[in-house]
C-alpha cells in the first residue's frame, strides 16, 4: 500500500503546500522532488538549488533518468495526532507527477515515528474496511 501525505516547505518564515508526499520504503536512500513543483516556487528555492551531476534508475529497473540539479529543503509534516515532523532533507531534482518522494534513509532517521502513524493509521483503515477486530 503506498503511503501518501501532505505537508510544507518551511523556508524564512512561510510555509508552500506539499501537495503529495509518497513515503517509499522501497526507494534508494535518495530523496526526489518533482521540476514542477520547485518551478512553482523558483523565487524562493532559487537560493537552495546546487548544480549536481548524477543519474537514478527508477523501479522498471530500465529507465534511466538525469539529475542536474539538487536542493535542500526544510519540510514539516502532521501526524494523526496533531503532532509535527520536521526534516532538513537533500532532495535530487527531477520531472514526476507528485510533489516529492522521501526515500528510506529519511523515512527511518527523520521521519521514523510519522510513518509508524501513518502504518498504524492504515492498519485501522484497512481492518475496518475488511471488518476485522483488531
Amino acid at each position: 500500500m503506498p503511503m501518501y501525505i501532505s505537508g510544507y516547505v518551511i523556508s524564512n518564515d512561510e510555509t508552500y503546500i506539499i501537495d503529495t508526499a509518497l513515503f517509499d520504503t522501497g526507494a534508494s536512500s535518495a530523496n526526489y522532488i518533482s521540476q514542477s513543483y520547485v518551478d512553482k516556487y523558483i523565487d524562493i528555492f532559487e537560493p537552495y538549488i546546487l548544480a549536481h551531476n548524477s543519474s537514478v534508475r527508477l523501479g522498471d529497473s530500465t529507465t534511466e533518468v538525469l539529475i542536474t540539479h539538487i536542493i535542500t529543503l526544510n519540510i514539516s509534516f502532521l501526524d494523526t495526532c496533531s503532532i509535527t515532523h520536521e526534516g532538513l532533507l537533500n532532495f535530487s531534482i527531477m520531472k514526476m507527477s507528485i510533489d516529492m518522494i522521501i526515500g528510506i534513509e529519511s523515512i527511518l532517521f527523520t521521519f521514523y515515528e510519522l510513518i509508524l502513524d501513518m502504518l498504524r493509521a492504515a492498519k485501522t483503515r484497512q481492518s475496518s474496511h475488511f471488518n476485522l477486530t483488531l
